[in-house]
């Protein structure tokens, strides 16, 4: 039976409805008439459902439901079952996309079916520095697992997959907050098929709703476990493995630049990350750096 998309957008969400409204619009802009997009809301209360609801009686979503569930392993896991494409892209409800980019990548994977999982260079937000992007690039990464098979952490923000390829895969794993980095990582261990977009395809914008801020704890336990997991004798060790983590996520990014700091409570914290704009703005400023970047250094194409 034929596929009735060539992609489908997975989205998962709760009550970040300001964020969302940019994604999606971009998203819908961007959206090709052999795509879907599947939203998993969940149960926000913040109106995101009867947002999601005028969206999908325009048309505009395939897909949707508002329901509880166990955080955003859960949620993507709904979205990736329902999910009718040939491939699967992650979309955030929160950050900035490069949809050429996706669209270079569509084409590369339905070019190339033997290839499971393609994954993407990209950038992260820090709203306390003067200059807030930092390019997030997993060359040298790439390069050592092709030469080696050494899994390694990326984030997921850059990850198409392979629908018929989730039997490989897995699905994402609901005991962990690191959702994407404990993906990556399972999938560069695994028998999956690997290539990589040296382009920038993601901005990863830090808000004071991100886990990496409001669920810090968990995120450190998370690299630990992550760490012992996965350091295989004689290839990498715990310690080197949770470094490489930590610069993925760039968690906490503005400690790493001021050793000196102290832990800050919860709230500074999640002030210090409050751009100086309106998010608006920020998703603007999201786009032109990812317009930037790709006039400056095209992407391209590597696969062991």
């Amino acid at each position: 039976m034929a596929e009735a998309y060539s992609l489908s957008y997975v989205v998962t969400t709760r009550n970040k409805l300001p964020w969302l409204r940019e994604v999606m619009t971009r998203l819908l802009r961007h959206r090709q008439s052999d795509e879907e997009i599947v939203v998993v809301d969940g149960a926000s209360t913040d109106g995101t459902a009867a947002y999601l609801r005028e969206l999908h009686a325009a048309g505009s979503v395939q897909q949707w439901e508002s329901a509880p569930d166990h955080g955003e392993a859960h949620g993507y896991n709904k979205a990736l079952l329902r999910a009718q494409g040939t491939l699967i892209k992650f979309i955030t409800d929160d950050d900035a996309f490069h949809w050429g980019a996706i669209q270079t990548g569509k084409q590369f994977m339905l070019a190339h079916p033997k290839v499971d999982v393609l994954g993407a260079n990209g950038g992260a937000t820090d709203w306390s520095l003067a200059e807030p992007f930092v390019p997030l690039e997993y060359d040298a990464e790439f390069k050592a697992y092709c030469a080696q098979r050494r899994p390694f952490p990326c984030c997921g923000l850059g990850l198409m997959l392979r629908r018929s390829s989730l039997a490989l895969t897995g699905l994402l794993h609901t005991g962990f907050v690191r959702v994407d980095c404990e993906f990556s990582l399972r999938v560069t261990a695994s028998r999956a098929r690997l290539a990589w977009f040296t382009g920038a395809a993601f901005v990863r914008i830090f808000n004071p709703q991100s886990n990496t801020i409001t669920r810090e704890g968990e995120v450190v336990a998370d690299t630990a476990r992550l760490a012992a997991l996965y350091a295989a004798p004689g290839a990498d060790s715990p310690g080197r493995l949770a470094r490489m983590a930590v610069r993925a996520w760039l968690r906490p990014l503005r400690r790493k630049l001021n050793p000196g700091l102290p832990a800050a409570p919860a709230a500074q914290a999640q002030a210090a990350w409050r751009p100086r704009e309106g998010w608006p703005a920020v998703f603007s400023q999201c786009d032109a750096w990812l317009e930037r970047r790709h006039r400056e250094q095209p992407g391209q194409f590597l696969a062991p």
